[in-house]
C-alpha cells in the first residue's frame, strides 16, 4: 500500500486541548485477546483502522453463546443501518463456520497451527465439553432471529416497546426518517407572521430561517446557545431572535407531530432518554431493560452521542458486561450528533482498557511509516493517542515504489503571490490538481509491480483511489485526469436524486400516470428509457405517438396489478434500456443511476402503499430539495464500476472500504 499526501507550505492551525485527564484516560491500553475471557464490568475496546474491530466483535460474542449466554440475552448495537446489516450476517456466518468445525466427523483437538484463536478456543476440552458448546450454537442458530443485532435507535424503539406504558407508548405512531417538510413549513409560517410587516431588516433571510429550524429540530435534546437576554428594555441581538425563533419552531413541530401521530427515529432515542433519567421511575425502566440482556457489545462507540451514551451507562453500566468498541481517531461524524468525549467519558468510568494492536489489513512497511508521522500524536485531544500497532503482513505489495511518499510544494514554486508573499489557496489546488494527475500517469506508465495475492503484476487505474474532502475539489480531479487519458469514477455520497437519470424516471412515470397528456408523452420519448431522439420526435405520426400513449397506459395497468418493480422491468425489457444506454457515452454511469433510482422508487411504493400520483410527488419533492439528497444511505449514488478506473470520494464515503493505493492531495482541509 502507498498513500501520497501534498501538503502546501502554508502551516496548521492549532488546537485546544483538554485539561488531563483522570482514571483510565490518557493510559496505554493492554492488548485485547478475543479468545481469553472477558473483564468484567465495563471495557472500552479502542481499535484502530485494519484491526479486526468486527471480527473481534462477533468472535467475542460466539465465544460468549459457546460458553452459555442464550443468544436472546445479547445485544449488539452499532451506528448505522449498513453497519447492522453486515454485523449480522457477519455474526450469522461465524455461528455457522464454528458449528461445521466443531461437527464430531471433522473435529480433532490439535489445532496449534489455526490461525483462529477463538475455534482453538472452544475446542479446547473434552469431547464432551466440545460436544456441549456445538449444541449450543446449534441452538443459537436456530433463534438467530431473537437476537438483537440493531442500530441504536431501533434498540430505543424496542426497548420503549418493552416499557408499554412507562415507554410512552400508549398511542400508535409512524415512525419516519424525519419530519423535514413539516419543520420547513412551521419555519416558514412563523417567519412571515413574524417578520412580513417589519419594517427594520430582518435579522435572517428566509433561507436561513429554513436552515436553523432543521438544524434545531433534528438536534432537539441539545439546548440552544447562547440563552436569550430578557431584559425587557433592550433590543434582542439577532443572536438571541434566533434562539427564540428556533424555540418556537420546535414547540409548534412537536404540536404538529402529535396531532400527526408523527414520531422520528431521534424522538423514540429521545423519549427512551427522558424515561431512563427520569427521578422517579427511571430507575424501574432501567431495571426491566437490563433483565433482557446479559452481555452488551457496542460498535463504532465514537460516533455515539450523549444522550446514547447515558442511555447505555444509566441501563448497564455496573450492572452487566459491557464493552464499548470503537476507534476515537476515526470520530469524523459530528454532522450527525456524534461526540467523542462520550467516548472520552466512558473510557474515564470503565473498569478496563483494551485494545486491537494487530493491523491485518496494511502490510508493515505502510504501518511503520505511518509510525514515524503519527505515532504518539495526540489528535484534537491528549486522551486520543495514536499508539503503536503491529502489522500482520510483512514487507509491502508494492515494489519499485515506497510505501509512503509525502510531497510538499513550497512559496518558490509559485511565480504568483499575493500580499501575504503566499499564493491564493485556488493557486495551491489547482497545482495540486496537476500534480496529482501528471503523478498518477507516472506511476502507471512506470515498472511498480503490486501483488494482490495471484503474483506481481503492473499497476492498474483501478488499483488507486483519490481521497478529498469536500466535494469542489472533484471535478477538476475528474478533468486534469481525463486529459491524461485515465477515466475515473466519483462514489462520493452524491445523492442520485441529483442525477439526470432521476429525472428521466420522473419524466416517464408522468407520462404512464397521464398518457393522454401529448406533452408528458413527447418529453417522456426523449429519455433513455424510451430512446427517441429530437428528429425522431419531431417526424412522429400521430399514430406513433397514439402507440407510444397506449404504451404508458398499459404500464400503468401493470403498475396497478403488481406494483413498480414489475413496471420497471416490463419497460426495461420491452424498450431493451440496458442494451441502449451501454451504447452510448458514459452508458454505464447512466444505466446504474436509472436502476438505483427504480429501486428507491420501488421501495417507497412497497413501504408507502401510494399510487403513481404519489410517486410522481415524492421523486419530485426529492429532485427539487437539495436537503434531502444527504438524508438516506440508500439513496448515494452508487460506483457504475469499481475495478477499471481511478475512484474519487470523499473521507466519509471512502470510511471501511479498502483500496491497493490512495492519495490523499489536499491533507489540510
Amino acid at each position: 500500500m502507498t498513500e501520497a499526501h501534498t501538503i502546501p507550505d502554508t502551516g496548521t492551525p492549532g488546537s485546544e486541548t483538554a485539561p488531563a485527564p483522570q482514571s483510565l484516560e490518557g493510559s496505554v491500553p493492554q492488548p485485547f485477546d478475543v479468545a481469553a475471557p472477558l473483564p468484567g464490568g465495563t471495557t472500552v475496546l479502542e481499535a484502530s483502522a485494519g484491526t479486526g474491530k468486527t471480527y473481534a466483535i462477533v468472535g467475542v460474542a460466539a465465544r460468549q453463546i459457546a460458553d452459555g449466554l442464550p443468544i436472546d440475552k445479547l445485544l449488539l448495537v452499532t451506528f448505522s443501518r449498513s453497519a447492522s446489516a453486515e454485523l449480522r450476517e457477519r455474526m450469522r456466518a461465524r455461528l455457522a463456520d464454528l458449528v461445521v468445525a466443531l461437527d464430531p466427523a471433522r473435529v480433532h483437538t490439535d489445532r496449534d497451527g489455526d490461525d483462529d484463536p477463538v475455534l482453538r478456543a472452544v475446542l479446547t476440552g473434552s469431547p464432551d465439553e466440545i460436544g456441549a458448546r456445538r449444541g449450543r450454537l446449534m441452538q443459537a442458530l436456530s433463534d438467530f432471529d431473537a437476537s438483537t443485532i440493531a442500530t441504536t435507535h431501533t434498540f430505543c424503539n424496542r426497548m420503549l416497546e418493552a416499557l408499554g406504558f412507562l415507554g410512552e407508548r400508549e398511542l400508535i405512531y409512524d415512525v419516519v426518517e424525519d419530519t423535514d417538510d413539516i419543520v420547513e413549513q412551521t419555519a416558514l409560517d412563523l417567519y412571515l407572521s413574524s417578520y412580513a410587516g417589519d419594517a427594520d431588516r430582518p435579522p435572517f433571510s428566509v433561507g436561513e430561517a429554513m436552515a436553523i429550524a432543521r438544524e434545531a429540530v433534528r438536534s432537539g435534546g441539545v439546548p440552544l446557545a447562547p440563552q436569550p437576554d430578557d431584559t425587557a428594555d433592550a433590543t434582542p441581538s439577532a443572536a438571541t431572535q434566533r434562539v427564540r425563533f428556533c424555540e418556537r419552531v420546535r414547540s409548534r413541530v412537536e404540536r404538529r407531530k402529535r396531532l400527526a401521530r408523527l414520531r422520528t427515529y431521534d424522538d423514540l432515542q429521545m423519549i427512551l432518554y427522558r424515561v431512563v433519567t427520569d427521578p422517579e421511575f427511571g430507575e424501574a425502566a432501567c431495571k426491566r431493560i437490563r433483565e433482557s440482556f446479559t452481555l452488551i457489545l457496542v460498535d463504532e462507540f465514537q460516533d455515539t452521542d450523549p444522550f446514547q451514551w447515558e442511555i447505555l451507562r444509566r441501563c448497564f453500566h455496573g450492572h452487566r458486561q459491557l464493552v464499548l468498541v470503537g476507534d476515537p481517531k476515526q470520530s469524523i461524524y459530528a454532522f450527525r450528533g456524534a461526540e467523542v468525549r462520550s467516548y472520552l467519558t466512558a473510557v474515564d468510568v470503565a473498569d478496563s482498557l483494551r485494545a486491537l494492536d494487530t493491523n491485518h489489513r496494511s502490510d508493515a512497511d505502510l504501518v511503520t511509516a505511518l509510525d514515524r508521522i503519527y505515532g504518539g500524536a495526540s489528535l484534537g485531544d491528549r486522551s486520543i493517542t495514536v499508539h503503536p500497532v503491529r502489522a500482520a503482513r510483512s514487507g509491502s505489495r508494492l515494489s519499485g515504489a515506497p510505501a509512503l511518499r509525502v510531497r510538499a510544494l513550497s512559496r518558490s514554486d509559485f511565480t504568483v503571490r499575493g500580499k501575504s508573499g503566499y499564493p491564493s489557496v485556488a493557486d495551491v489546488r489547482a497545482a495540486i490538481t496537476a500534480d496529482v494527475a501528471n503523478d498518477i500517469a507516472r506511476l502507471l506508465a512506470s515498472d511498480t509491480l503490486l501483488d494482490t495475492g495471484d503474483g506481481p503484476r503492473a499497476v492498474t487505474p483501478g488499483d488507486i483511489a483519490i481521497l478529498v474532502r469536500t466535494n469542489g475539489t472533484i471535478e477538476p480531479l475528474q478533468r486534469a485526469l481525463s486529459e491524461l487519458g485515465i477515466a475515473s469514477v466519483v462514489g462520493t455520497g452524491t445523492s442520485v436524486f441529483r442525477t439526470i437519470g432521476a429525472l428521466h424516471w420522473l419524466w416517464v412515470i408522468r407520462a404512464i400516470e397521464q398518457p393522454a397528456r401529448a406533452d408528458r408523452v413527447r418529453l417522456a420519448a426523449l429519455t433513455p428509457l424510451i430512446g427517441w431522439d429530437a428528429s425522431e420526435l419531431a417526424e412522429a405520426s400521430d399514430t406513433r405517438l397514439a402507440e407510444l400513449s397506449s404504451m404508458f397506459a398499459e404500464l400503468g395497468r401493470v403498475f396497478a396489478d403488481g406494483g413498480f418493480a414489475a413496471l420497471s422491468q416490463r419497460l426495461l425489457a420491452a424498450e431493451n434500456v440496458a442494451g441502449r444506454v451501454l451504447g452510448i457515452e458514459d452508458g454505464e454511469r447512466a444505466l446504474t443511476d436509472l436502476l438505483q433510482v427504480a429501486s428507491l422508487v420501488n421501495k417507497h411504493v412497497v413501504e408507502n402503499e401510494c399510487g403513481l400520483a404519489g410517486v410522481v410527488e415524492w421523486l419530485a419533492d426529492r429532485i427539487a430539495d437539495e436537503s434531502q439528497w444527504r438524508r438516506h444511505e440508500d439513496q448515494t449514488r452508487r460506483l457504475d464500476r469499481d475495478t477499471h478506473v481511478v475512484q474519487i470520494m470523499t473521507v466519509h464515503a471512502s470510511k471501511g472500504l479498502e483500496f491497493p493505493i490512495v492519495y490523499v492531495p489536499f491533507g489540510w482541509d
